[in-house]
């Protein structure tokens, strides 16, 4: 048995893995925490938070979001960029609507955190109340868009939000949540059932397009491969370690600045892949997805992650009108 001397001033915690080809990996996670003293100063906390061995979820899992993901669950070629926090009003005076961002060098994320509003009919459509005064609130996916219809008694009428189902505001039809609790938690720009949940918090495994990630398994899978991971997981299943994202950090980090980003679909074996791909209508805002096929080298539209992350990882901080027309 493989022993662990941990002689920082830090928490770590080891554990074995395999990949999809069997080999095993010894993962080690060192972690370390700090407390924010005044000025902004780093100063090491008294108390070292473990690594994290399991999903920790703020209440039921499944019925609530995620708060910590296993720190040793896969091997991570990234880095987590991921916040735990509420938004403050100012002064600690109620108001409706409070801005909140982050930002890390070039990466840079807003919010908009509203007050308790409701889904109310419209003259031409579903609209959303004023929001109520708040002095903090919790930025969680509870209460941002997504959510799920599970009233009908036959389940094949059920529907979610597979890239939020414990949201707000998910209905196939809008006259359906007229009068619920509409989401608060918000990109400042765009349709929030187009942009999906805001958020800055880990990304559940079993959601959409994390999900999608972990490969297929299958009556295939469970005949040649079983127990081992599918031919087609993605190490990026593992948090924060999207392909794209990396590049752009790895130009940065050589001093280049990335003016646009092409994603292009290879296979080992050559094979086709398939994407859902999501058309608007720019004159009666109608949403039509058809799934269409990619062979092996072509340019293939990126993830729902990569639509919202990297045109703010793109974008500098100033003057985003002038730079930042990609984002249309």
């Amino acid at each position: 048995m493989w022993g662990l001397k941990n002689r920082t001033a830090y928490a770590a915690e080891r554990n074995w893995t395999r990949d999809k080809d069997g080999v095993h990996w010894w993962l080690v996670a060192v972690k370390a925490t700090f407390d924010i003293a005044p000025g902004g100063r780093l100063v090491l906390a008294d108390e070292q938070q473990p690594p994290v061995l399991v999903p920790e979820y703020f209440g039921e899992p499944g019925q609530s979001s995620l708060r910590y993901d296993s720190d040793l669950l896969a091997a991570k070629p990234g880095t987590d960029v991921l916040v735990l926090a509420h938004a403050h009003a100012p002064r600690g005076r109620a108001v409706p609507t409070v801005p909140v961002s982050f930002r890390i060098e070039r990466l840079h994320k807003e919010l908009l955190v509203h007050g308790e509003r409701l889904y109310e009919s419209g003259w031409r459509s579903v609209t959303m109340t004023r929001p109520q005064p708040f002095t903090t609130r919790p930025i969680r996916y509870e209460f941002a868009f997504g959510g799920s219809e599970l009233s009908d008694p036959e389940p094949q009428k059920h529907h979610i939000d597979e890239r939020n189902p414990i949201g707000r505001g998910f209905a196939q039809q809008a006259a359906h949540v007229v009068g619920r609790l509409a989401h608060a938690i918000e990109y400042p720009r765009g349709d929030s059932a187009e942009m999906g949940p805001a958020g800055f918090g880990p990304i559940d495994s079993s959601w959409m397009p994390r999900r999608k990630l972990a490969g297929t398994y299958d009556t295939r899978w469970a005949q040649s491969k079983k127990p081992l991971l599918p031919d087609d997981f993605d190490p990026a299943f593992a948090p924060g370690s999207c392909a794209a994202q990396k590049v752009i950090v790895f130009v940065w980090d050589n001093g280049a600045y990335p003016g646009a980003l092409t994603e292009e679909w290879f296979h080992t074996k050559k094979a086709k892949t398939s994407a859902p791909i999501r058309f608007r209508d720019a004159r009666t805002e109608n949403v039509e997805v058809k799934v269409e096929a990619f062979g092996h080298g072509e340019t293939v539209p990126p993830c729902r992650t990569c639509e919202l992350i990297l045109p703010v990882m793109l974008c500098p901080g100033d003057d985003k009108e002038a730079q930042c027309q990609h984002k249309d």
